[in-house]
């Protein structure tokens, strides 16, 4: 007899399904919105903080700094995804294929990549030391932000579209329920009608015995 095999790994369509699931889109909508308010804190405490006139910034309070925590924390699942990505969805995800046509907005998930890893990569890189690339690091994380309202137009546009296929669902559904309710309607007249000509004729019978 055969022995078993390992078990097969994940499908590409098992996982692209799950990636583009709008349960998963709401979850990463719900990350990006944190980590963009744990960049706008950060920016707030460096503007207010300007460097001292010996060249050094002031130390970073303890919360400032496990906010930084968890936004990388959240860097490194959205570096996860890159990945899960490109396995899912193949190079042309990222227009990176030769053989098969890009999918539509393929400069923005490449450039999203490419800012994800930079971020990444510079958060973990200027920790702690002189920041010449702080400025690109500022950008990158303003890039974050703007993905937030992207990503909410989207995340909008798609609720919409629900609600939408929803009040549709709900319209066909309360046509189907009156159009029920008419067929109902004349089946009930019909009906009662036969009560009345069953009553009629029972008193007529009645009547023909009572005179019998």
């Amino acid at each position: 007899m055969a022995e078993n095999g390992p078990p097969p790994p994940i499908s590409i369509h098992s996982l692209g399904e799950l990636l583009e699931s709008k349960r998963t889109h709401r979850f990463l909508l719900t990350l990006i919105a944190i980590d963009a308010v744990f960049v706008l804190m950060d920016l707030a405490w460096n503007i207010l903080n300007p460097n001292c006139e010996g060249g050094e910034k002031d130390e970073a309070p303890e919360w400032l700094e496990r906010l930084a925590l968890f936004s990388l924390l959240i860097d490194f699942l959205f570096f996860i995804e890159i990945p899960m990505s490109l396995y899912a969805f193949g190079p042309q995800f990222f227009g990176l294929s030769t053989k098969k046509k890009p999918v539509p907005h393929y400069v923005l998930h490449l450039f999203d990549a490419i800012v994800i890893i930079l971020t990444i990569t510079l958060e973990v890189i200027l920790k702690g030391k002189e920041r010449e690339l702080a400025g690109l690091l500022v950008v990158l994380r303003l890039w974050r932000i703007v993905k937030l309202v992207g990503a909410t137009a989207v995340g909008v546009g798609e609720w919409d579209e629900e609600a939408v296929t929803t009040v549709d669902e709900c319209k066909t559904r309360i046509k189907e329920l009156l159009a029920r309710n008419s067929e109902l309607a004349a089946r009930n007249e019909v009906l009662l009608k036969e009560v009345v000509f069953l009553r009629n004729l029972d008193h007529r019978v009645a009547r023909e015995l009572e005179e019998a």
